[in-house]
C-alpha cells in the first residue's frame, strides 16, 4: 500500500488510492473508512488497551435507616406532678402520697376513672395502717405495707402515667412539691410517733 498524501485516502478492503473526498471506493464500492473512525472503533479500542461496552458501576446501597427518637410532644396545658418522682417519694412516705398525687395527676387530665382507683389505693392503705397500728400484737406489719405498698402500686397503677408524661412524650409545667411534702412529713411524724407507742404499751 502506498503512503497516503493529504489529497488522497486509500481503501481499506482493496487498497486503491481514492481522492480525499470519497466516500466509497473507485474500485471495489467498499465505503471508506477514515483515520478517526477507524480510531473510535470497538476493535480498535480494544486493540490499544481501551475497555469497550463497559457497563457502569452499580449504585451504592442505600444507607441504612436511622431510628431517631420521636420528636412530636403530647403539650398539656394543666400542670402536674411528676409521676417518677411522686412513686420515689412513696419510697419514704409511703404509698398514699404517691397515690394520692398521681389521681389528681389523673382528675386533672379528664380521666376520673384511674383517679378513683388510685385514691381507693390511698383510702385503703390508710385503712389497713389504722387498723394494724391499733394492737401491740400486728404493729409490726405496719412496715410491711410501708415498704412493700409503694412498689405495688406503682407496678399496677403508677406504671402507666408514667409512660403516658415521659420526657420523650409530653411536655407539661410541674407542680410545686413543697406543700405535698411537708403535708406528708407531718403525717409521718405523728403516724410513726403513734406506732411508736402503740408497741412500748
Amino acid at each position: 500500500m502506498m503512503p497516503q498524501t493529504s489529497n488522497s485516502i486509500f481503501c481499506t478492503s482493496c487498497g486503491t488510492e481514492n481522492v480525499s473526498q470519497a466516500s466509497f471506493c473507485m474500485q471495489c464500492g467498499a465505503h471508506i473508512v477514515r483515520p478517526a473512525e477507524v480510531r473510535g472503533t470497538p476493535e480498535n479500542d480494544s486493540e490499544n488497551g481501551a475497555p469497550t461496552n463497559v457497563p457502569p458501576p452499580p449504585p451504592p446501597p442505600p444507607p441504612p435507616p436511622v431510628f431517631a427518637e420521636p420528636t412530636t410532644k403530647t403539650k398539656y396545658s394543666v400542670p402536674l406532678w411528676n409521676p417518677v418522682a411522686a412513686a420515689a417519694w412513696s419510697l419514704i412516705f409511703g404509698p398514699i402520697l404517691g397515690a394520692v398525687l398521681v389521681g389528681m395527676n389523673w382528675e386533672s387530665l379528664g380521666d376520673q376513672t384511674r383517679a378513683n382507683r388510685n385514691f381507693q389505693w390511698a383510702s385503703s392503705c390508710a385503712l389497713f395502717l389504722a387498723i394494724l397500728s391499733w394492737r401491740p400484737g400486728t404493729v409490726d406489719l405496719v412496715w410491711v405495707i410501708q415498704l412493700a405498698g409503694p412498689i405495688v402500686w406503682a407496678v399496677v397503677e403508677a406504671r402507666q402515667q408514667i409512660l403516658l408524661l415521659g420526657p420523650q412524650r409530653a411536655e407539661y409545667s410541674k407542680r410545686g412539691w413543697l406543700i405535698p411534702l411537708v403535708t406528708a412529713a407531718v403525717v409521718s411524724l405523728i403516724f410513726n410517733a403513734w406506732v411508736a407507742h402503740v408497741r412500748d404499751s
